[in-house]
């Protein structure tokens, strides 16, 4: 870890964001923390040159054995296709235009390869020195300015490691990796897969669901969770953020020919009920469901940022305080120029009524028309 902190610039002026960050390039430096297998059979250090890195906001449903024995056809990592993310989504073409760093091979349009499940091959991997070149990519970012950054998506790890693969892996289909259950619509590609199941009108009024101007799905849905062996939670309405708007996290189709891990099923107390659609016969869940029926009462809380949850909540409270406040200060000040201008008013008419030739009016009549 020292020596990979050591070759990575990384910008910003905190230790802890510093760390993040090198855990990020971890996954990506697997041969330095995994010895190569040796021919001697009496050596005890573990030894591979194969390694199946899952990303941690990962569910496996399937067996992964066999992905140990896949032919990977000379490439030096196999992963999945995710074409809800395009290139142009996360690197900026036009700078590196500029810069002279644009790669022919890789077209803004491109489908990204999914990092939340690699089998890499270790030796090949070395080989091509993809991670020397995953370092040189983000060097080439880090010297740049915050206003010429060459990424736009905000991670500074997967645009390095697509313009290091430029384009050379093993397309593992989607039956393996249904990834983006965090994601707040659902891809063009997804949503057409889904009327092209049946999924009408009457689905999405049954599932309060909405259509944007390009086809997309509002809440996501995802049917690929009924078939893949892994389901990764990439977005921004994932299980852990569950207090940020209930009305748009994703909704994912019910796990075919998968045991729930507990006799509760794929939901909890509390959950939203399933709501089965005639498409194809998927029965959709909240995604989130699917997660917590993997956790514990205990992981699920100990997973919990409770700051975090209620953080919008007391800023509310707080912005509810400082209004009441701005709304009495107002009021008080009116009352102040008010009572001024009542003082002002009276002390103009008593000052007349005292001239020869006003109407005489009594001291307790003065009194009480006059008193401030």
């Amino acid at each position: 870890m020292q020596q990979l902190h050591a070759q990575l610039a990384i910008r910003g002026g905190s230790s802890s964001g510093a760390e993040i960050s090198v855990f990020q390039f971890v996954p990506y430096f697997l041969q330095d923390f995994v010895k190569l297998r040796k021919v001697s059979l009496a050596s005890r250090i573990a030894t591979a040159s194969r390694v199946i890195y899952l990303s941690t906001d990962t569910i496996t449903l399937g067996d992964i054995g066999s992905l140990n024995a896949l032919n990977l056809n000379g490439m030096a990592v196999a992963t999945v296709k995710s074409c809800s993310l395009r290139l142009r989504n996360i690197i900026d073409f036009d700078k590196l235009e500029i810069l002279k760093l644009r790669d022919k091979h890789l077209r803004p349009d491109d489908c990204i390869a999914n990092n939340a499940l690699m089998v890499i091959d270790l030796v090949k991997w070395k080989m091509q020195n993809i991670s020397g070149k995953m370092l040189d990519w983000h060097n080439h970012s880090n010297q740049q300015s915050q206003e010429d950054e060459l990424w736009t998506g905000g991670d500074i790890v997967l645009p390095a490691f697509l313009l290091a693969l430029r384009g050379n892996f093993l397309d593992l289909k989607i039956d393996w990796l249904c990834t983006g259950l965090g994601n707040e619509y659902s891809s063009a590609a997804e949503s057409k897969a889904l009327r092209e199941l049946g999924f009408d009108h009457s689905h999405a009024v049954q599932l309060n669901v909405t259509t944007s101007d390009r086809g997309e799905f509002r809440p996501g849905l995802h049917a690929c969770s009924s078939k893949s062996k892994l389901l990764h939670y990439r977005g921004i309405y994932t299980p852990w953020n569950e207090y940020l708007a209930p009305q748009f996290h994703p909704l994912c189709a019910m796990p075919e020919g998968v045991r729930p891990p507990s006799s509760a099923g794929w939901s909890r107390e509390g959950d939203p009920d399933t709501k089965q659609v005639t498409c194809d016969d998927l029965t959709f869940i909240h995604c989130s469901s699917i997660w917590r029926a993997y956790l514990s009462q205990e992981a699920d809380c100990g997973l919990k940022d409770f700051d975090k949850e209620w953080r919008p909540h007391t800023a509310r409270v707080a912005q509810l305080v400082k209004a009441k406040e701005k709304e009495l200060r107002k009021e008080k000040e009116w009352k102040e120029i008010a009572m001024g201008k009542v003082r002002e008013i009276a002390s103009r008419i008593a000052d007349v009524l005292r001239k020869p030739g006003s109407i005489p009016i009594s001291e307790e009549s003065q009194d009480v028309a006059f008193a401030p």
